[in-house]
């Protein structure tokens, strides 16, 4: 759900809502032997093909985006200063 979060925070500075590849990369690392490593030094589980099995996200040109438009809306309205986007 951090990485979630994270991600929509990510996807609200861009033009099109998508969240760029290196972001996407480092929030939600791919799996394979030796790839990321958690504090303990072992293998961390990589949540790439977890999130784009489940459709959380979609490939969207050089990026990913949300692949529900109502989660991303609700979870960007987590984060967006509504006071600043409506003073600009």
């Amino acid at each position: 759900a951090g990485k979630a979060h994270e991600a929509a925070r990510r996807c609200l500075g861009t033009e099109d809502g998508t969240l760029d590849r290196a972001s996407f990369e480092e929030l939600f690392p791919a799996s394979g032997p030796g790839t990321v490593f958690d504090e303990h030094g072992g293998t961390a589980p990589g949540w790439a093909d977890a999130v784009l099995a489940e459709g959380l996200f979609v490939p969207a040109g050089d990026g990913h985006r949300f692949g529900h438009e109502e989660l991303a809306d609700w979870l960007q309205g987590a984060h967006l200063d509504l006071d600043g986007a409506l003073h600009t």
